[in-house]
């Protein structure tokens, strides 16, 4: 009996080596690699919002008849984000008493995101009535204007008219203000530039 018992123990022995040898084997071999872990979510988005941008008194010089136009850029920036004007005031004012003072004033859009285009100009001023038409410059060019980065205007005033009295013209300034559409975080700002 003792020796079918030890050589069951032999018998077991053996087969124990033999698994081991096997595991080990497999373990030499490499695991399958365990699969990466989740990628984090993404930032939560921002909401959009509507913003109000004051912007900065645009000031022309008066453009004598026979002189050159006098001319300002108007240039919206965001700090971080797309964003989409949605409504853009604007009104020019101009101190004359009679017509042929001071020449039309023009108003375009000028660059997207720095790259320039051939857009309609729409008139703030006519020089010849002399009348001033506040604008929505979105409403005129009939959809709104989105860019990555800046919106450029440029305002134009011309010579006053020769057929009229001609003369020294008369300064301007435009005012107005933007309504953006944006990021929550996002700024928007409004500089002028001659």
């Amino acid at each position: 009996m003792l020796i079918r018992h030890k050589g069951a123990v032999i018998v077991y022995a053996c087969l124990l080596a033999c698994l081991v040898f096997v595991v080990a084997t497999v373990a030499q071999q490499g695991r399958p690699a365990a699969p990466p872990p989740p990628a984090p979510p993404p930032p939560a988005a921002q909401p959009l919002v509507l913003k109000n941008v004051v912007l900065p008194t645009m000031s022309l010089p008066a453009s004598p008849t026979g002189g050159s136009p006098s001319n300002g850029y108007l240039e919206l920036d965001s700090s971080s984000a797309p964003f989409c004007i949605v409504g853009l005031h604007v009104n020019a004012q101009v101190p004359v008493t009679g017509p042929n003072q001071a020449g039309d004033i023009w108003i375009y859009l000028e660059y997207l995101d720095g790259i320039g285009a051939a857009y309609p100009h729409f008139t703030l001023f006519n020089g010849e009535m002399p009348a001033s038409s506040p604008l929505d410059l979105i409403v005129s060019q009939g959809s709104q204007v989105c860019a990555y980065q800046s919106v450029q205007y440029h305002a134009t005033m011309w010579q006053p008219s020769q057929a009229g009295s001609g003369g020294p013209g008369v300064p301007a300034t435009i005012t107005g203000n933007a309504i953006v559409w944006t990021q929550a975080d996002n700024t928007v700002t409004a500089v002028v530039h001659y």
